[in-house]
């Protein structure tokens, strides 16, 4: 069923639908498999830990955040899901054991400041580089 979803993400994409089509077209088609979604994860939630831990784990944790899954069938902007944040960020938590060592706080401090810099001018379209090379030019220029 969660593929089902994502396959009408996929056509919603391809057909470059604004974001009013889109929000009518998942009223329609994308709606009833996430209510239906959602039933057949309070079964299961009911049935206790026969699914084992992991599963019951699981279905908590889609359930617990029913609101913020069903988000996107409220507002033809928001995407269904968030990997493009989870691949923003992924570096930063990969890179997380290695800045144990970045010498100190403030060293710390200033590679998490550059990170969320780097991702906001990702976001905005700016070029880093170009961003950086302006910001220190006008500093010693006065």
């Amino acid at each position: 069923m969660i593929n089902l979803l994502f396959e009408i993400e996929r056509q919603l994409v391809e057909w470059k639908h604004t974001p009013g089509q889109r929000l009518k077209f998942r009223l329609r088609y994308s709606q009833p498999i996430a209510v239906r979604i959602m039933r057949e994860l309070e079964k299961i939630r009911l049935a206790g830990k026969e699914y084992g831990e992991v599963v019951h784990c699981a279905v908590n944790y889609m359930l617990d955040d029913k609101k913020a899954f069903m988000k996107f069938l409220q507002d033809g902007q928001i995407e269904m899901h968030n990997n493009a944040i989870e691949r923003m960020f992924r570096h930063i938590a990969i890179g997380r054991r290695n800045w144990l060592c970045s010498g100190s706080q403030f060293a710390a401090s200033n590679i998490g400041f550059m990170y969320s810099l780097l991702e906001s001018c990702k976001l905005n379209g700016v070029d880093f580089g170009e961003y950086v090379e302006d910001i220190l030019t006008r500093m010693m220029n006065g």
